[in-house]
Formats: C-alpha cells, structure tokens, sequence
C-alpha cells in the first residue's frame, strides 16, 4: 500500500466526520454511552460498463421501537464505485439502546455507463427514497463497536430487459433496491495482491471471500493510492475464509455467455466456475499482503 492512501484516508475521515451534528435522540433519555463508529463499503460484482453511481445521503438514523437517534444529518454525495477497496466513515457517535434498523434517507441518484468508448448518465429511482437495513437481531449498544454497510452493487441496479439492449428503449428505467450486508463488532483488514506466474500483478480481478456470507472486492490498477494488482478486504469479522479469484477474462465470458433469467444470479453462477486462483485463511486479526497467484 502507497504510504499516500494513509494521509488521504485520514484527512477523508476529518472532513467527513467533521461538518456532522450526531446523536439527536428522539426517544426516552440514554443510559450509559458507548462510542459506535459507522462506515459504508461496496462489495461490488462485476458490472464492467458502470463507471459511476452516485446517491445524495441526506439523513442517516438509528431506529428503535422508542424513536430514531440521528447518525448524521449532513447531506453528502457518495459514488458507489469510489467505494470498491475502500470506505467512508460517516460519523462517530456516542450512544446506549437497543435498535433494530438503520435507515438512509436519499434524494437524487444517477448512474453513469461506458458505451463504446461514450457516457450515458440516467437517474435512478431508488425504492422508497430510503434505503433500509433491518438488523437480523436486534442491535445493543453495550461497548464501543463499529458498523459496516457493504452494498452488493450488481445485486441492487435492475433495468427491464436484457442488457444492454434496454437502454435503446425510450426512457429506460434503472430501480436499485439495495442489497446490504452488515458487519458489526471487532472487525479486520484483509489487504494483499493478485499476482501472475512472473510475479506481475493482476488488475481487474474479481476476489470472492466466502464463509457464511460472501464478500467481494476487485484489484485495482496501479493509479493514486493503488499498487497494480492490489486489493482490500475492509472489516471483516473473525473467521475461516475461502478466497477465490477469478481474472477479468473469466468472469466477463460468464456474464456474456448467461441466460437473461440468471442474470440478477450472477455471483452464485460464477462461484461454479472453476477460480483462476484460490486460497483460504484464517483472519483472527488485520492481514497485510496477502499474495495469491493466478494462472
């Protein structure tokens, strides 16, 4: 990892955290506080013609049968795609209770797609206008924790029809109902590379990290704070772990050769497909490169 990325993503995280007012309770008085760190991730599969999906947040709330505590209500705009390999932190807040939902109230949102070489942006209707995570038990704030939000991308965009042929349609529709996997607790880092034989690294790669659930991510090229070939898991709870790979030639020919009706299926139909490389590992704390080798 550059050295950079560790100054950009601390000045990130002050001007975030900076502007926010959190912690307006509307419900019955707290007890004892404990500190509650929230970040947002994508765990993103690929959509090879998606350059950008951005989404105004204007309100993030923490809601209890009592009433609903404010997270941050500092309007941002996030682009989805930003977040492959990375994160924001939205706020810090100190708080007690117990909560069974975390809700986004959004506004506009678009999305923006690499056409032969053009860009085509339309807007896109997000149901609701909020984006709602219901804890799968409910959430008690008893000692300091984080929550991470990590948006399955691919499982969240729907348009009408094959792609890409629907969007010569006039007035093509894009609906994301968002997909989220939440993590909370002690959490990890899993940071590495995807290598080649020779030991050049490989960009574009998709790395799938499954347990009980299923995480993924991308390498990145080497451009700012990426070195070519590398990539990050972020907040990950402790665990064994299967990590495959799949280089960017593979899974492309699984989305063009799948059936439309598997299309929202892509990831179970990947896993099914024979990885470039693999791996498995135990993350009982943060793991810095990580090497795994693709033929």
């Amino acid at each position: 990892m550059k050295k950079s990325f560790l100054i950009l993503s601390s000045v990130l995280l002050i001007i975030l955290t900076g502007c926010f007012k959190p912690g307006i309770f509307t419900g019955e008085e707290p007890g004892e506080l404990s500190r509650v760190d929230f970040y947002i991730t994508d765990g993103v599969v690929p959509i090879s013609s998606v350059t950008s999906l951005e989404v105004e947040i204007n309100r993030v709330l923490l809601m209890s049968d009592e009433g609903s505590l404010v997270v941050s209500d500092n309007p941002i705009c996030v682009d989805f795609m930003d977040l492959i390999g990375d994160m924001y932190k939205i706020s810090s807040i100190e708080a007690s209770g117990t909560y069974t939902q975390l809700r986004f109230e959004v506004g506009d949102a678009t999305v923006t797609f690499n056409l032969d070489g053009e860009n085509l942006v339309l807007p896109v209707a997000i149901v609701s206008g909020s984006i709602k995570y219901p804890f799968r038990e409910p959430l008690t704030l008893e000692e300091d924790t984080e929550i991470v939000l990590d948006f399955d991308l691919s499982r969240s965009l729907k348009i009408n029809g094959r792609w890409p042929d629907a969007l010569e349609r006039p007035n093509p529709m894009i609906r994301m109902t968002p997909v989220v996997h939440e993590r909370h607790g002690l959490l990890y880092d899993v940071q590495g590379f995807v290598r080649d034989a020779t030991g050049n690294g490989v960009p574009k790669a998709l790395l799938v990290m499954k347990d009980d659930e299923t995480i993924t991510t991308f390498s990145h090229d080497e451009h700012g704070i990426w070195e070519r070939g590398e990539f990050r898991f972020l907040k990950v709870k402790e665990g064994h772990y299967a990590v495959y790979v799949y280089r960017k030639e593979t899974y492309e020919s699984v989305i063009e050769n799948l059936p439309e009706e598997f299309l929202n299926d892509l990831l179970d139909v990947l896993l099914e497909t024979e990885p470039d490389g693999s791996t498995t590992i135990d993350v009982t704390g943060d793991i810095d490169n990580l090497v795994i080798t693709v033929k």
